[in-house]
């Protein structure tokens, strides 16, 4: 299995299967794209978090800003970033070839996690949780 966090464009997190970056366009960029966000770097054997979104960050797109995300990727320890439309997070790996991160699965670790920090970012914004 290959879970990975996706949160839409109206704040829901949804946990699902697959590979983000073919997911019907909802999320369409690739790691390395402009596109990308290093959420934590894996190091010292543990993984680490990387968020995909379908626009490039700071050029938003016809598609309104999407707060939640937004708000979520520093609560997870990121650059703050203007999000526009969805939002994937998949958990990194090293490549041990290339030395640079590759998207995987989040651990069940980096689910719990995923999920309790956007509920406690649904609470600071005043809206219902899951």
């Amino acid at each position: 299995m290959n879970i990975y966090a996706l949160i839409s464009n109206d704040g829901t997190l949804q946990l699902c299967d697959g590979t983000p970056w073919h997911t019907n366009d909802t999320v369409a960029s690739r790691p390395g794209s402009p596109a990308t966000v290093t959420i934590h770097r894996p190091a010292w054997g543990s993984p680490g978090l990387l968020g995909l979104t379908s626009s490039e960050p700071r050029r938003p797109d016809s598609r309104p800003a999407n707060r939640v995300a937004s708000a979520l990727i520093p609560a997870l320890g990121g650059p703050p970033q203007d999000i526009h439309g969805s939002l994937a997070i998949c958990g990194t790996q090293t490549d041990t070839r290339s030395n640079h991160p590759k998207p995987g699965s989040l651990s069940r670790a980096q689910q719990r996690l995923s999920r309790a920090v956007h509920a406690a970012v649904l609470r600071e914004m005043n809206m219902p949780c899951d």
